[in-house]
């Protein structure tokens, strides 16, 4: 009888030489942490907002906004390594963006919310800290840093508009750091 061996191998695979393999596991770490905090900040940023964003059924149908990377799985999971690590790059760099209108909004809805508008206040640094380690990972590996050139921000005119507006962006920033937390680690398994 023949016993066949088969290696089965990762797209990740390339990333894992020894010189990377920490990088990686630093990512994977800071994606766990950026995931729990984003988390925090959406259930924090729907409380703050008062009805209905506080209610438990609280689930409005959102159109796209210009600018703003939406975290679909299922076209992130068919990008090559080097999309996906563009794609995890431009999405830190313009959440980042986004989030920081958006406290400046929050300053004006919710100015005696001062624990929520620290949080909001810190999660800009926290997401620059992310897109630095993939500045490097990319770099590392020869990836093209992409360049995000992002139009002026405009925030709606509306307090509600503006209360969706930052709902859109808390939730999509909680959405990017689970994607970034399932790829990191299917990247650290490799």
């Amino acid at each position: 009888m023949e016993v066949l061996q088969v290696k089965i191998t990762s797209p990740y695979n390339s990333l894992l030489c020894s010189s990377n393999a920490s990088l990686v596991d630093q990512i994977y770490s800071l994606s766990k942490m950026l995931k729990s905090y984003a988390e925090q900040l959406l259930q924090k940023y729907l409380n703050s907002q008062g009805y209905p964003f506080n209610w438990s059924g609280f689930n409005p149908k959102l159109k796209p906004i210009p600018g703003l990377p939406e975290a679909e799985e299922q076209v992130l999971e068919n990008l090559s390594k080097t999309e996906c690590l563009q794609q995890d790059y431009i999405a830190c760099v313009s959440i980042s963006k986004f989030l920081a209108v958006v406290l400046e909004d929050q300053k004006d809805l919710n100015p005696l919310d001062t624990d929520f508008l620290k949080r909001l206040t810190e999660s800009p640094a926290q997401i620059q800290g992310m897109t630095s380690n993939l500045n490097d990972i990319m770099t590392v590996m020869s990836i093209p840093i992409p360049d995000v050139t992002l139009q002026s921000i405009q925030s709606p005119s509306s307090s509600f508009d503006k209360k969706v507006f930052g709902y859109q962006d808390c939730k999509t920033y909680y959405e990017q750091m689970l994607w970034m937390e399932k790829e990191f680690a299917l990247m650290n398994r490799s």
